[in-house]
């Protein structure tokens, strides 16, 4: 199976190498379009505690702020 076949499947926009960060910010973005805002905020409280990736900190304000206009 080449690599490229082994990725179909998966959503768009997902990280897949091993960063931890990243995983958690894809996470709390699952649970945002799940409408699990409480389980998304406390992924973003631990992002935000965490990270020191500039990017990533500003996607978790980013998704912190559209939960908190639901």
């Amino acid at each position: 199976m080449d690599s490229s076949s082994s990725i179909d499947g998966l959503p768009k926009g997902l990280s897949i190498k091993n960063n931890y960060d990243e995983q958690q910010l894809d996470l709390a973005i699952t649970y945002f379009e799940m409408q699990d805002y409480s389980n998304c905020k406390i992924i973003i409280d631990d992002i935000l505690k965490i990270t020191e990736d500039s990017n990533i900190k500003e996607s978790a304000m980013s998704l912190l702020d559209k939960i908190q206009n639901k």
